[in-house]
């Protein structure tokens, strides 16, 4: 199925690039930003209470995510990059819930628990996919000069580390514009860019600050703040330009939801990125995909425009699905294969590629299975094979001989088809996710560096003691032997052609 299934006919130079994406796995990230508990909690109606005409729900289960600057970081750590966070929690559950969870997707987490801090909890009840009541713990706060002093000492120690600061306001109080204008003092101190979504409306807090991200919404209250600059009734680039000359902003990116974005880099025209269309399940969230896109795209060394463009691209992905979702490098891939007309070549992968492109589908809970062979002349009994592998799992990967290895397994007139030529017919299969070609006798290497749920192998060898099924049991893997369509062999096709 494709990830882009219409599309406006977009400019090459609008395009991101396919090269950037596996370096986003370089990219040193630091963080600062409001934290917050998203819990989801799941059941069914089918009665009005006795006591209010309200509905009564349920429970069947619940779900915890990082919310706020924490679905940042799931983001950043989706895409690879190594993140860093600073920011405050409550002595409370909640904060020693939301610490466990950074754990996971945090390399370095720096959290201070004070008292009197509340962490903030938000608690959606779901029926189905309908969010029929939302429920708040929160309170706004205010930083002492002691907490922000503290605060800053700990970004100042981490800077060195860092390629670029990414401050994520949710209007909780951790952002204040002491801290804001002391954060962006010591980044650029440090020749660090800094990139803000904000919340708060008085830009004064942003000052100096080399991107800012706001959507429609944030930028109309940011204007009410500058009238004499920034009429009302002026157009949106108007706009946007004047809150850059009015708070020496280096450049803001303006998201318009299905309009898409525009770029004001400097002084240069702004640049409009159309959106690609799609069908909209939930916005929640996307903005956070936006800005992990654009600094960790920034922190590699690539420039706006190309941050911009992926990011463009990563937010279709992710409002596509509901909830706070994130997209992976996989997907980025094969969606930018898919604007070039080249989605079938995308899932030809190299071995590092798949392994990564493995774990990826894992964190998403797909069940991956891979099975192997040389595939020369692809035949019915192929087709069989890959199609009961399939049904054992979500994300299938076929790992193909290499010409030099069918060449030591079948003689030296074979194999018939390059692995090139060979690898792009099973990539243009759907029921194949991926493609890698390995150039031993045995996918050995492949095995271990992928690690399978399910590894998938012909009925005939049953009974047999062979290292790849040893391997598999090794590390906690299932084996599973395929049933063979008789009738139907490369070798006896091959033969036929000869006669």
């Amino acid at each position: 199925m494709s990830l882009l299934p219409t599309h406006p006919l977009l400019p090459a130079e609008l395009i991101p690039d396919a090269a950037i994406v596996p370096q986003l796995a370089k990219a040193r990230v630091m963080v600062v930003g409001d934290l917050i508990v998203d819990r989801f909690v799941y059941g069914n109606v089918d009665r009005l209470s006795r006591e209010a005409p309200i509905p009564v729900m349920v429970v069947d289960h619940e779900k915890t995510m990082l919310g706020g600057a924490g679905n940042l970081v799931r983001n950043l750590h989706t895409l690879g990059a190594t993140v860093t966070l600073v920011g405050l929690v409550g002595r409370d559950a909640t904060g020693e819930h939301l610490t466990a969870m950074l754990s996971e997707s945090c390399d370095h987490v720096l959290l201070r628990a004070i008292d009197g801090w509340q962490t903030t909890l938000k608690l959606r009840m779901m029926v189905g996919q309908q969010q029929i009541a939302r429920i708040d713990y929160e309170k706004r706060q205010i930083l002492t000069d002691e907490q922000i002093q503290q605060l800053v000492a700990a970004v100042v120690e981490q800077l060195p580390n860092n390629d670029v600061l990414l401050l994520s306001d949710y209007g909780l109080g951790l952002l204040s514009p002491n801290l804001c204008q002391a954060l962006i003092a010591a980044a650029k101190k440090a020749g660090k860019p800094v990139l803000v979504d904000p919340r708060q409306s008085d830009y004064a807090a942003f000052r100096g600050a080399s991107l800012v991200k706001p959507n429609r919404t944030d930028l109309l209250a940011a204007a009410r703040h500058v009238p004499t600059l920034c009429p009302a009734d002026a157009p949106l680039p108007d706009q946007v330009q004047a809150l850059q000359q009015a708070y020496a902003i280096d450049n803001i990116l303006l998201t318009l939801g299905d309009e898409g974005m525009v770029l004001c880099e400097g002084a240069t025209p702004p640049l409009s990125l159309p959106a690609y269309r799609r069908e909209v399940f939930d916005v929640s969230g996307a903005g956070d995909t936006v800005l992990a896109v654009l600094g960790a795209v920034m922190a590699t060394g690539h420039d706006l425009k190309q941050a911009a463009s992926l990011a463009n691209l990563a937010a279709s992905l992710v409002v596509a699905r509901r909830g706070t979702a994130v997209v992976t490098p996989g997907e980025l891939l094969i969606a930018i294969a898919e604007l070039t007309g080249q989605d079938s070549n995308s899932k030809i992968m190299t071995l590092d590629q798949m392994a990564n492109q493995a774990a990826e589908w894992r964190q998403q809970n797909l069940v991956v299975g891979l099975t192997n062979g040389c595939f020369d002349l692809l035949h019915p009994g192929h087709i069989a094979s890959i199609t009961a592998s399939r049904q054992q799992c979500d994300r299938l990967i076929i790992a193909l001989n290499s010409d030099s290895s069918v060449k030591r397994l079948k003689g030296n007139s074979r194999p018939i088809q390059s692995q090139q030529a060979r690898a792009v017919v099973l990539a243009a299969l759907a029921n194949v996710d991926a493609v890698v070609i390995f150039d031993e006798d045995a996918p050995l290497a492949v095995l271990e560096a992928v690690k399978p749920d399910i590894y998938c192998k012909g009925e005939d060898y049953r009974g047999k003691k062979i290292a790849e099924f040893d391997l598999v049991e090794a590390y906690g893997g299932r084996i599973y032997l395929i049933p063979m369509v008789p009738g139907f062999s490369t070798t006896t096709t091959v033969a036929k052609m000869a006669a």
